[in-house]
């Protein structure tokens, strides 16, 4: 079966799945993170504002982020640019504007850094999840050309990719990915939010952006989407390994003091 990108339209405007998807995954990491507030007594007064203002700059860093990555494209198609509703999001955008947001949030409201991107972090997780459907739905982000794998229409098919019919799910392989970084990272919340507090906050923000660029970097291999080049790695696996690397540092640094 074809996926449909439209899932309903509204007074003739088409409602995309993929904007559904963005939706769900913000409101169902807002669920669990408020539960995980209860849970362990983390009363941060505003959250649901930062939540807001973390959404909104997710969502511009991500559009940011894959307009200059994609640069060849929308250079010829300027108002593109603003299509955001026919998809074109990059997580590593959205991972930057939700640090700046964190970042300024912290600052004006006095608040412990590490203990809000902790938080944020599980949220991110569960925003990957669902948004990794809409990528179905809109027939993009996947993998290299295979016998089994899901059919992609032929206007959505990479150029010198035309006469391949089946290809490779990379999106369903984030989407299981994530699910199993997400209770890694619930129980590294326990850690550092129980009773015990085995852990030191910003751990689980550190491990979420670590685990994520190992997942990511291993995927890149296997896409097929535009992407510039340096050296013979795709750029997004480039900004894998830096994040690797730094983060990595200063886990072992964390984790050497505890």
């Amino acid at each position: 079966m074809i996926p449909n990108a439209i899932a309903f339209s509204v007074f003739g405007m088409p409602v995309r799945w993929y904007a559904i998807f963005i939706l769900l995954g913000i409101a169902v990491g807002w669920l669990v993170v408020s539960h995980l507030q209860k849970k362990y007594a983390l009363k941060i007064k505003d959250f649901s504002d930062l939540i807001l203002l973390s959404a909104i700059f997710s969502i511009l860093g991500a559009r940011i982020y894959y307009v200059f990555y994609a640069w060849d494209f929308y250079k010829n198609d300027f108002w593109s640019i603003f299509k955001i509703n026919q998809g074109g999001l990059g997580i590593f955008g959205a991972l930057f504007g939700v640090f700046g947001a964190t970042i300024f949030w912290a600052w004006r409201k006095k608040l412990n850094f590490w203990e809000l991107a902790d938080q944020l972090s599980i949220m991110a997780i569960i925003g990957q999840i669902f948004g990794r459907w809409g990528n179905y739905f809109n027939q993009e982000v996947f993998g290299r050309p295979v016998s089994w794998g899901i059919y992609i229409e032929s206007a959505n098919r990479p150029i010198g990719y035309e006469n391949f019919n089946y290809f490779l799910p990379t999106f369903l392989f984030e989407i299981i990915g994530n699910i199993l970084i997400l209770f890694v990272l619930l129980k590294i919340f326990a850690l550092v939010y129980g009773k015990n507090k085995k852990m030191t906050s910003g751990s689980v923000f550190l491990l979420y952006i670590l685990l994520y660029s190992i997942l990511r970097f291993c995927l890149e291999f296997w896409r097929i989407d535009y992407s510039g080049y340096f050296l013979g790695l795709r750029a997004a696996a480039w900004i894998c390994l830096f994040l690797i690397f730094t983060v990595g540092w200063r886990l072992i640094f964390l984790f050497k003091r505890k």
